[in-house]
């Protein structure tokens, strides 16, 4: 009685984090705020996760190098907050907190991934549906509410949306490679076409440029060849750039120009004091303030590597490295299947980052969706799993 009881709550418990992660996932376009969403990850997948860990751990082979970097890598980001120059007890349990989340995300992605070896396919094509909806309705609400709509960044969070819109659209391009049939091609370009323009409405440089570095990866993990595509893209830019600049389009598209206000000087500045802490640097801590030789204050490093660096610093820089490392080896090896979209997210991810990247380890934000994620479902597709027969032909028995 007890086994069978035991049976159909670990039913409900798989059912329930699969579900779960799997709103949590698409939530990027289906809550209204962060905060909603970030309280359905608290409530909805934390504690299932933590339930199934204990009838899935022993399924688990040792684990490969890039969960063993991960993990090593989160740790070290709370660790470091013990010795912050900050210090606080009420800041340490806060980055408990998120060392805890993160850990729940890469548990949970783990359990989908198990259960579903075509999962990641799935999410995706998924995620662009959604996305397609949720930026549709974006794109409808920002043109009617300013009369100008070409000159005013899309969304209070243009740098996010810039982020998102434009791994879907890496993804779109992914696709539209992979199919052979020509009107499943036409159907997911359309479906990209919200993304192009959330990337162009956001004005967010950071991810533009992100973006054009990575679309010659999809081509590459395709294997289409780099001589043709290198030829469709810029026959493609030239009839895009020609029909901008014969309006006055582009000039409202580009206002802000190529140029990174205050970047150099947040960048040096932070680095110089990360010299201060070489080697563990000066602890994690909420925001400690960047001053520039202006006197402007800024409260983070605008570049995740600097970030690592200030607050971790070259152990933590060597950690996060090695983890990129081992996720890119990877991803780029086995470029033609689904890992290599994974490996495309992240390296999109990480440029991304670079310009305007915070400390890792934080609650769930784009910076997420931009690097755990990534390497959650990296590691996941690269982790062997033990079968246990004899538990399996036991829960084939209750069924019957």
């Amino acid at each position: 009685m007890n086994t069978k009881l035991m049976f159909y709550v670990k039913k409900t418990i798989d059912q329930w984090v699969l579900i779960t992660t799997t709103v949590f996932l698409l939530g990027y376009f289906l809550f209204p705020t962060t905060s909603k969403q970030n309280t359905f990850f608290y409530i909805g997948v934390c504690p299932a996760v933590v339930l199934l860990a204990f009838f899935y751990f022993k399924q688990l082979e040792i684990p490969n190098w890039i969960i063993v970097s991960t993990v090593v890598f989160a740790a070290y980001l709370f660790l470091n907050s013990t010795w912050s120059i900050h210090y606080s007890n009420e800041q340490t349990l806060t980055y408990l907190r998120y060392l805890f989340t993160t850990y729940c995300l890469i548990g949970a992605i783990f359990f989908v991934q198990y259960k579903r070896e075509d999962y990641s396919s799935l999410l995706f094509k998924a995620l662009i549906l959604t996305g397609f909806f949720y930026y549709l309705h974006g794109i409808w609400e920002h043109f009617n509410t300013y009369e100008n709509p070409l000159a005013i960044r899309y969304s209070d969070r243009p740098i996010d949306e810039a982020i998102f819109a434009g791994m879907l659209l890496l993804a779109c391009f992914w696709w539209v490679l992979e199919e052979k049939s020509l009107s499943h091609k036409l159907g997911i370009s359309a479906l990209s076409i919200p993304f192009i323009m959330i990337l162009l409405l956001a004005k967010s440089r950071g991810p533009q440029i992100a973006f054009l570095i990575s679309m010659p990866l999809v081509a590459y993990c395709q294997g289409f060849r780099l001589k043709k595509f290198l030829i469709y893209f810029i026959a493609l830019a030239i009839i895009l750039l020609s029909v901008l600049l014969l309006s006055e389009t582009a000039k409202q598209i580009f206002s802000r120009g190529l140029h990174f206000p205050y970047r150099g000087e947040i960048w040096r500045a932070s680095f110089y004091e990360s010299l201060e802490y070489f080697w563990f640097g000066q602890g994690a801590s909420h925001r400690p303030p960047i001053f520039i030789d202006s006197g402007e204050k800024f409260n983070h490093s605008h570049n995740i590597l600097l970030a690592v660096f200030r607050m971790g610093g070259i152990v933590g820089v060597l950690l996060f490295l090695m983890n990129l490392c081992l996720c890119f080896i990877a991803g780029f090896k086995q470029r033609d299947s689904i890992i290599g979209l994974w490996g495309i997210c992240l390296f999109f991810g990480i440029l991304c980052l670079m310009t305007n990247g915070q400390y890792p380890l934080t609650r769930p934000t784009s910076l997420w969706f931009a690097y755990w994620i990534p390497v959650a479902f990296i590691g996941a597709t690269t982790t062997c799993f033990k079968i246990d027969r004899v538990s399996h032909r036991r829960d084939d028995k209750l069924r019957v």
